[in-house]
């Protein structure tokens, strides 16, 4: 409240766009500190905001160029992570890794994240020292441990999602496509997935398959399991598999985006890459509840 308040009333006075994607009772407390000035400012539920960070990165993008058509030339942002305690650590570090400049290039924007620092766990307090370039901890500084991401993706790759168990289902895709369907839309019943994670499931395995086929190698394999929490699919193929460790997390048209991964990470609650043994195998969950 003492650095935030008078950095967003600041950017009032300075002619800005303010808007703040946090936590309740912080929002309460952010319009209690900016009094009058509050309605100038946008707000943002962080439950809502920070279901995955694709959906953060296209859903900051949308604000920004709203403003932008407004007339603003300058946003200033305050984005507070949420952390589920129910999700695993490489979970959690997902959020903090994506640096917002790499995803809106052209974008006249300062974002602060912030994270509190008594509750938090330290490997996230580390992560963030090695995430953002700058950290404003009572004065702002520049971060000695900061880390390029794609750099850091790449050293530190998200694990594949976890199974247990004989898959649901295991097929070919030239064998065919419609069966395929079938049995990934019987897994989502079978896992009491709502229609509408179901339709997910069916357009995120169908872009990842897509894919495959056209970038790929065949034969295109796909495995299904039904987990106690939801869906995971897997996907392989024998092309060379996807070596940016952001694709799919930059907006379609931007340079180093693919659609078909981006609506992919749109609509996945993890999803993983990799390459061994000549094949490339794309996993990814839904979970039963769109959180």
């Amino acid at each position: 409240m003492a650095s935030l308040v008078p950095w967003l009333k600041e950017a009032l006075e300075q002619g800005q766009a303010a808007v703040a994607a946090t936590a309740p009772a912080h929002i309460d407390l952010l319009r209690d500190g900016l009094g009058s000035d509050a309605s100038k400012v946008a707000f943002i539920d962080q439950d809502e905001w920070y279901l995955r960070p694709a959906m953060t990165i296209a859903g900051w993008k949308e604000w920004l160029t709203k403003f932008a058509q407004r007339g603003f030339e300058y946003t200033r942002a305050i984005g507070e992570v949420k952390l589920r305690s129910d999700r695993s650590h490489t979970d959690e570090l997902d959020q903090v890794r994506i640096e917002p400049q790499r995803c809106f290039p052209g974008c006249s924007t300062w974002i602060v994240c912030p994270y509190d620092m008594r509750s938090l766990p330290k490997f996230i307090i580390e992560e963030v020292w090695r995430t953002h370039p700058t950290v404003w901890n009572a004065n702002r500084q520049a971060s000695d441990r900061y880390v390029d991401p794609a750099t850091l993706l790449t050293n530190i790759p998200e694990p594949m999602p976890a199974v247990v168990g004989d898959p649901f289902a295991e097929l070919r895709i030239g064998t065919s496509p419609v069966e395929v369907r079938k049995r990934a839309r019987e897994a989502g019943v079978a896992a009491r997935l709502s229609t509408e994670r179901i339709d997910d499931l069916l357009v995120a395995l169908n872009e990842i398959v897509a894919n495959s086929i056209t970038h790929g190698r065949g034969p295109v394999g796909v495995r299904v399991w039904v987990m106690a929490n939801g869906v995971v699919c897997e996907v392989t193929d024998h092309g060379g598999g996807v070596n940016d460790p952001l694709a799919g997390y930059l907006l379609p048209g931007t340079e180093m985006s693919g659609g078909g991964l981006w609506m992919a990470r749109q609509l996945c609650d993890s999803i993983a890459f990799t390459n061994q043994g000549g094949a490339s195998t794309v996993r990814f969950t839904i979970y039963a509840s769109n959180r």
